[in-house]
């Protein structure tokens, strides 16, 4: 197993052009910087697709509860809960707040994450979502 120095000196190594002997401490905050954008970036693209999938689907439920057709490319969806059914209204409330606050905050940290990419580390991780772009 490779201690936190070995770890530190051979990223230092390949990722950057320094004198690694007086270089150990700050080599490790590099490492532990980049695991934990790496890791934030993770998580966060892990909720914004749980999001993407479950906050639709909450609504679709809300919209059958309410009696209201949904049609998607000209095609009407089934109703997944009957009209007024009991136990469902709770739906709307959480679709409604998660969509509104959950939602909402990821994409803007999303696109926070964006530019401290472009600004901040000059990567180029924006210039590569970009269409067109290599």
């Amino acid at each position: 197993m490779d201690t936190p120095e070995a770890i530190a000196a051979s990223y230092l190594q390949r990722h950057a052009s320094i004198d690694i002997g007086g270089a150990l401490s700050r080599g490790w905050e590099l490492v532990r910087d980049h695991m934990l954008v790496l890791c934030g970036a993770t998580v966060l693209g892990w909720l914004i697709t749980v999001g993407l999938a479950f906050v639709p689907i909450l609504g679709w439920i809300n919209a059958s509860w309410r009696g209201m057709p949904i049609s998607m490319f000209g095609t009407e969806l089934p109703q997944l809960v009957a009209t007024r059914a009991p136990g469902w209204r709770w739906t709307g409330d959480v679709h409604a707040l998660l969509s509104n606050y959950l939602m909402l905050t990821l994409v803007g940290l999303h696109v926070l994450a964006a530019l401290y990419h472009y600004f901040i580390r000059r990567d180029q991780v924006l210039q590569r979502m970009l269409p067109g772009r290599q």
